[in-house]
């Protein structure tokens, strides 16, 4: 199928093809000819598969259709900022030459500057829901020409506790077609949204709720307060210059953090603590290669989208099968190979049924050597040098800065999910040159 077959503008399908795209993903070519009748929709499909395109691009086809009309005519909600500043930039690529406006609009920067945008006219508003509330409680935001609202990473929006806000913004549109997103839903988010649409299709593309099958996986298992030496021994070992670590709250990538730096592994924390301009640094930072590694909680990484990642690294495993699904869905994406690494500790065996469901060809659970707890302790362990979870680093013994542990970390081989054998990303290093230098709650502040 190309995306000449869906009935797309000229405009449109010349906008792809200047953007690399040649044919449709899965979820697009079952979404676009969904939303350009007109029918309300609800989609599920893996993190990577090209859900933006799949609503952005019939918004566009109905937008340059029907002409310019005056007010907002399509509204995407959004959880995060991150998210929003994504979409948005998706739909200013796709939109070249349709003279159509985007704006992006969420909490933790000035509002005058989006005021003074949405009062130039705006054609297409993403959102976060607290934000955009603020805009038409407090400064008289109309809604009612938004014709086209869609959800985005809607199960994580629900799981946020933001429907009673996405309520009171429903309740401000006139007649309009609804769409929802997600690599997945739980019953109740399903059964809150069929409430919320009417008459929607429901699509789910293959191998939704799996992990990608070009993923490759390795799962270790270590005490959990030598995590940070080991992720610090795998970046040097095997030379990777770009990976992003999940952990399960802002304390742990803080703590993270200045333990890597220990090591002399420059990272960036990405949390909800930090603030938008601090999290847009370490972002581009790490994009362009200037630091290795990004430490994130699952809530502030929803809707990143890191070209090439080569490598994911969870430290340990979230609350449930969706953040999982997104934690490794960073990498592998649109059909490209990937690593993710799975660190747990002993205490997590029983956590190994929510990866065999996902991953049934999940391979062997390596204890790295030099990690086993019968292994002698490195000094600075034995000198009580080392910091726990939550505390604040010491300078480490037994080495300086930068300078690598001399442990192995066992194989490099993982199993990929389709039950192939794949290497991991890079290769071992056995030099001692140093590394280049460089739980989330229910409901957060609002945007």
């Amino acid at each position: 199928m190309s995306f000449d077959s869906l009935g797309l503008a000229a405009p449109l399908l010349q906008t792809l093809i200047q953007c690399g795209y040649r044919t449709p993903t899965e979820i697009q070519a079952q979404s676009i000819p969904v939303l350009l009748s007109g029918r309300d929709l609800i989609a599920v499909a893996q993190t990577g598969s090209g859900k933006t395109a799949a609503f952005a691009l019939p918004i566009l086809k109905q937008l340059s259709d029907k002409g310019l009309r005056g007010g907002i005519q399509a509204l995407v909600l959004v959880p995060t900022r991150e998210l929003a500043v994504q979409v948005a930039d998706a739909f200013t690529r796709y939109s070249a030459g349709l003279g159509l406006t985007t704006l992006a609009v969420y909490g933790g920067v000035n509002i005058r500057p989006q005021r003074q945008a949405l009062a130039a006219g705006v054609d297409i508003l993403v959102a976060t829901p607290g934000r955009l509330l603020d805009l038409t409680g407090q400064f008289g935001l109309s809604l009612a020409s938004v014709g086209t609202l869609v959800l985005d990473e809607a199960d994580r929006m629900l799981d946020m506790g933001f429907a009673p806000d996405i309520e009171k913004i429903r309740r401000q549109l006139g007649p309009h077609q609804s769409a929802m997103f997600s690599a997945s839903f739980a019953q109740r988010e399903r059964e809150l949204a069929e409430r919320w649409l009417s008459n929607a299709v429901s699509l789910a593309a293959k191998d939704t709720g799996r992990i990608p099958q070009q993923l490759a996986l390795e799962v270790f298992m270590l005490d959990k307060p030598r995590w940070a030496e080991f992720v610090a021994e795998l970046v040097g070992k095997r030379n990777w210059r770009q990976a992003l670590v999940f952990v399960s709250s802002r304390e742990e990538s803080n703590t993270l953090v200045a333990e890597l730096a220990l090591d002399g592994l420059q990272a960036a924390a990405f949390h909800g603590e930090k603030t938008q301009g601090a999290r847009r640094r370490g972002l581009d930072e790490f994009k362009s290669g200037k630091l290795r590694l990004l430490v994130a909680t699952d809530v502030a990484a929803r809707g990143l989208d890191i070209e090439d990642l080569p490598v994911v690294i969870s430290l340990g495993l979230p609350h449930g099968e969706e953040d999982l699904i997104h934690r490794l869905g960073r990498s592998a994406r649109a059909g490209r190979e990937g690593l993710a690494v799975i660190v747990l500790s002993p205490e997590m065996r029983a956590d190994l049924p929510l990866l065999k469901a996902l991953c049934p060809a999940l391979p062997e659970v390596i204890t790295p050597e030099g990690y086993s707890p019968k292994d002698p302790l490195p000094q600075r362990y034995r000198d009580g040098a080392l910091s726990t979870p939550g505390s604040k680093p010491a300078n480490r013994s037994g080495r300086n800065a930068g300078q690598r542990p001399g442990t192995r970390t066992g194989s490099r081989t993982g199993s990929r999910t389709g039950g192939r054998t794949g290497s991991s990303n890079g290769s071992p290093r056995q030099s001692g040159k140093p590394a280049r230098q460089g739980n989330a709650p229910k409901r957060q502040a609002r945007g």
